[in-house]
C-alpha cells in the first residue's frame, strides 16, 4: 500500500513540474509579446498577429524539432510585407512566372492556409541557418506557398512571414519538396514534412525529405520491376490517431531523380 502510495506520489509530481513548465513558457511568450507592445516596438515595425500555431504543428514541432512553439503567432511585418511585395507584387512579373500578385487582401488567408494546409516542411534551415516552416494551400484563386521563421530568443516568440506567393497551378510533392531545397542553398538534413492535414486530430505523421528508397525484389522479376525498383501505388503513411497521409511519387521526388523537370517557374524562398 505504501509502495503505490509512493507511485501516486511520484506522478503528481511529474505532473506538476509538466504544468508548471508549460506555465513558464506560455508567461515567456505572453511576456515578450506584452514587452514589444510596451517599447513601442511592436508599433515601430507594423506587428501584426493572426492565429496560434496549431496543436498539430506544436506537437510536430515539439516531437521532431524539439522545440516548444505552443503559444507561438504566426505574424507580419512591414518589412516582412515590404518583401512580399517587391518580389512578388508585379502583375506582369508573376504572370510570367504563371504566378498572381500578391495583394493586401492575400494576408488574410493566413490562419486558413497555416492551420489546414495541403502540405507542411518543419525542420529545415535556410542558407544562414535559420529555421522556417513552408507551407502550401490550394485556394479558390491559386496555390499560395508560405514561409515563415520560427523566432525563439528573449526578444521574439513567434512564427515570422519569410516570404508567400500564389501559383496559378497547383503545387505537386516534387515541386513543394524543390522549393523547401531552394537549389540546394537549405539545409534539408532534418527536414520533414506532412501531406494533408485535414482531421488529423493534432497528431500528424512527419515523413523526413530524404527518406531511402524502396527497393522491390522478386524471385522471378517481371519487365516492369526490372525497370524500376519505385512502387506505383501511393504509399500511405498511418498518423497516430489513425489517419493517412497521402505521399505520391514520394521516393523518386526524395532521390532527387526530378532534376530534369522544367522549373522555368521556379520561385524558391525569395
Amino acid at each position: 500500500m505504501d509502495e503505490k502510495r509512493e507511485q501516486i506520489k511520484r506522478l503528481m509530481g511529474t505532473l506538476l513540474q509538466v504544468r508548471d513548465k508549460k506555465l513558464q513558457h506560455d508567461e515567456r511568450v505572453e511576456g515578450i509579446e506584452a514587452k514589444l507592445e510596451r517599447s513601442g516596438k511592436a508599433k515601430q515595425m507594423g506587428l501584426e498577429y493572426y492565429n496560434e500555431a496549431a496543436p498539430w504543428l506544436v506537437n510536430g514541432y515539439q516531437k521532431e524539432v524539439g522545440r516548444n512553439i505552443r503559444k507561438f503567432k504566426h505574424q507580419t511585418t512591414t518589412n516582412s510585407k515590404n518583401h512580399v511585395h517587391n518580389q512578388h507584387g508585379d502583375p506582369v512579373v508573376e504572370q510570367a512566372r504563371r504566378q498572381k500578385a500578391i495583394t493586401n487582401t492575400d494576408y488574410n488567408k493566413i490562419p486558413t492556409v497555416t492551420d489546414d494546409p495541403d502540405r507542411a516542411c518543419i525542420g529545415a534551415l535556410d542558407k544562414d541557418g535559420n529555421e522556417f516552416v513552408l507551407y502550401s494551400k490550394k485556394m479558390p484563386d491559386g496555390t499560395i506557398v508560405y514561409v515563415e521563421n520560427v523566432l525563439d530568443s528573449q526578444n521574439n516568440a513567434g512564427l515570422r512571414l519569410k516570404t508567400m506567393y500564389n501559383k496559378i497551378d497547383d503545387v505537386d510533392e516534387a515541386e513543394f519538396i524543390d522549393i523547401a531545397k531552394n537549389k540546394g542553398k537549405n539545409n534539408v538534413t532534418r527536414a520533414k514534412i506532412i501531406d494533408r492535414l485535414i482531421g488529423t486530430g493534432g497528431n500528424p505523421s512527419f515523413e523526413p525529405i530524404n527518406k531511402p528508397a524502396v527497393v522491390t525484389t522478386s524471385t522471378s522479376p517481371t519487365n516492369d520491376q526490372l525497370n524500376t525498383n519505385i512502387p506505383q501505388t501511393p504509399h500511405k503513411v498511418n498518423g497516430d490517431d489513425g489517419h493517412n497521409f497521402n505521399n505520391t511519387n514520394r521516393i523518386n521526388t526524395l532521390l532527387g531523380e526530378n532534376k530534369q523537370r522544367k522549373r522555368s517557374n521556379y520561385a524558391g524562398l525569395t
